[in-house]
């Protein structure tokens, strides 16, 4: 099945509160935290896409001294964050989806968390990685790949769905599902845009995977 792009700025305000009640319950942003590696140094962490961040207090504790900084283009996803970050350690920003505010060459490391689906255009993401980290930077890409077939994607959103799920948030897991990169694919972008990078992948359930990919600039 061919990709199918998501829209690419979370405003809905269904769709984003269906995304805060699923986060509240766990959900596949969590799965992120054990690919992380640990660090007590005095880190600037950039997080592209933050969304609302429901992963915020694992991460605060994976990095406890580090300074956090969220860009996310959609105003309702930085408004629910508040709820879940540490004022004093996370800046929240909202940006234009081509990520153009984000300063450069500023960040020890930089993470993306269940965004590059989102991307029409997904070189905007990785350029953007290139330029806001310091030389040296590591950075950390985590997403989902795409399941080629509706059956398999309805399956999953049926059996695999946070306990605390909306309808909305349903037809947004379904399309996620649908508009997510292969392996090829992301190999090919990081080959684009010049970056080296280690890719791993893990099932989280029948035909649903995710990727976790890392490198240094």
């Amino acid at each position: 099945m061919a990709r199918i792009p998501e829209t690419e700025v979370m405003n809905d305000p269904a769709s984003v509160e269906g995304y805060t009640l699923a986060t509240q319950d766990g959900g596949l942003a969590n799965h992120f935290m054990p690919f992380l590696e640990s660090n007590n140094g005095y880190l600037t962490i950039a997080d592209i896409g933050c969304g609302n961040v429901g992963y915020a207090p694992q991460l605060e504790l994976i990095y406890p001294n580090a300074s956090f900084f969220g860009y996310d283009a959609s105003a309702l996803m930085l408004e629910k964050a508040q709820q879940f970050v540490s004022p004093d350690r996370y800046t929240l920003t909202q940006v234009s989806p081509d990520d153009s505010e984000i300063p450069s060459q500023n960040f020890d490391i930089v993470i993306s968390s269940l965004l590059l689906h989102q991307y029409l255009n997904p070189m905007i993401m990785w350029e953007t990685i290139k330029r806001v980290g310091k030389t040296g930077a590591t950075f950390y890409v985590y997403d989902i790949l795409r399941v080629e077939d509706t059956d398999i994607c309805n399956d999953i959103v049926i059996n695999f769905s946070p306990q605390t799920t909306t309808d909305e948030f349903k037809k947004d897991y379904f399309n996620t599902l649908r508009a997510g990169f292969t392996i090829p694919e992301i190999e090919q972008q990081l080959l684009a845009a010049g970056l080296t990078a280690t890719i791993q992948t893990k099932e989280l359930y029948p035909n649903l995977v995710v990727v976790y990919v890392k490198g240094t600039l």
